[in-house]
């Protein structure tokens, strides 16, 4: 982990590909950019904190990982996601727990 402070906004596959459903019915939209997110930030430690919950749920071993602390220019993302939700009528469903049991269940390691 570079450094457990630094933020992003995940997003859940599943959500992002409702996402491309719901945009390629619309009509062609130029010379915009809209935000993919779910509309707020999770530090990598929170991940990690997450992940190890689910598998000391799971009783599924535990990784060793270094948090190297390093500086980082891109350490805040800011999503606004208003305009995505409303232009295409669509809102993120799956919270990151949900995105991370998801990706155990996929890889079989859990039912």
């Amino acid at each position: 982990v570079n450094n457990g402070k630094i933020q992003r906004d995940f997003l859940d596959l599943r959500d992002f590909v409702n996402l491309v459903k719901n945009a390629i019915n619309k009509p062609i939209i130029k010379q915009t950019i809209f935000n993919v997110g779910n509309g707020y930030n999770v530090n990598y430690q929170e991940v990690i904190a997450l992940a190890f919950n689910l598998l000391n749920k799971y009783n599924l071993p535990i990784p060793t990982y270094k948090d190297l602390d390093k500086a980082e220019i891109f350490s805040k993302s800011i999503c606004n996601i208003d305009d995505t939700k409303k232009t295409f009528d669509w809102e993120p469903n799956y919270s990151l727990k949900d995105s991370l049991e998801w990706c155990l269940k996929e890889n079989k390691l859990i039912k």
